[in-house]
């Protein structure tokens, strides 16, 4: 019963900040001012950790609702089923998103990077009708010379291209480009042997994920084990839930169980990514 209790609580919550959230968006539409912002503005590690994990919302929303969700949730938790449920809210609120997101850590660069061999054969066609490589690039990926035409040599347009975005594609790519531009010669050859290495180097590394995606998948289940056999054995069993939940001793025992069983996901992870 207290776990159905828990449930509930949350799921109360959730709702709750999504009507804050709409009643937020509605102001900003118009009530006082499109001027004003509802949210407030999420710090840089933030947005840095959202955008390389490529997670599709938006930064002032998640923001607001990491600041918001867990302690809505440990109160609906404390007022529902005592500390216990209260802990156990606010540390799956606060440690189960942030542990996907550093799951997904790294979503960025390998985006960049898979597209990295198209824009370059792209760029080589366009050397080989006769164009330029400041106009092959410029056809191919605008932004890499988008100041080129303010008086920027293209090979500080390559170099500022490489500090942005310091994948090892992008490296490789802006090394072999700034040779060419430097020392001329075949460029087209050499930026299509260049998108055929990073091509190569992705067809590895997405075998490399595929062989193990069998031990990121037993992680995971080893992971969510205890959570769903401690859900089902506070829900069947009262004397089990009346331990965990209102004495201290089980509150204790909980929370030490929810904190190990977060460390072991995250050291699970740790030794099942890939590198590359």
């Amino acid at each position: 019963m207290n776990a159905l209790l828990a449930g509930a609580a949350s799921g109360l919550g959730v709702w709750a900040v999504a009507a804050v959230l709409r009643l937020g968006d509605r102001r900003a539409a118009g009530l006082v001012g499109r001027s004003w912002r509802p949210r407030p503005e999420p710090p840089a590690w933030f947005v840095a950790a959202l955008s390389d994990a490529l997670v599709p919302v938006d930064h002032r929303d998640a923001w607001f609702v990491a600041l918001v969700g867990p302690p809505l949730l440990g109160v609906a938790g404390f007022v529902t089923g005592g500390i216990g449920i209260a802990t156990a809210a606010l540390l799956l609120s606060a440690g189960g998103p942030a542990l996907a997101v550093a799951a997904r850590r790294g979503r960025v660069a390998r985006a960049v990077d898979a597209a990295l061999p198209e824009t370059l054969e792209a760029a080589a066609r366009s050397l080989r009708t006769g164009a330029s490589l400041r106009q092959a690039l410029d056809e191919a990926a605008p932004e890499v010379v988008a100041r080129a035409g303010a008086g920027e040599s293209l090979t500080a347009c390559l170099d500022r291209w490489a500090d942005r975005c310091p994948t090892p594609g992008v490296r490789l790519a802006v090394a072999s480009l700034a040779l060419a531009a430097e020392a001329g010669g075949t460029a087209a050859a050499a930026v299509d042997g260049v998108a055929a290495t990073i091509r190569a180097d992705l067809a590895v590394a997405a075998e490399v994920r595929a062989q193990s995606s069998q031990a990121r998948l037993s992680a995971l289940v080893i992971a969510v084990s205890p959570l769903v056999f401690g859900l089902l054995a506070a829900g069947t069993d009262g004397r089990t839930a009346q331990f965990l939940l209102r004495t201290p001793l089980g509150s204790l025992c909980l929370l030490a169980g929810l904190v190990l069983d977060a460390v072991a996901a995250w050291w699970m992870h740790r030794i099942t990514v890939t590198p590359c």
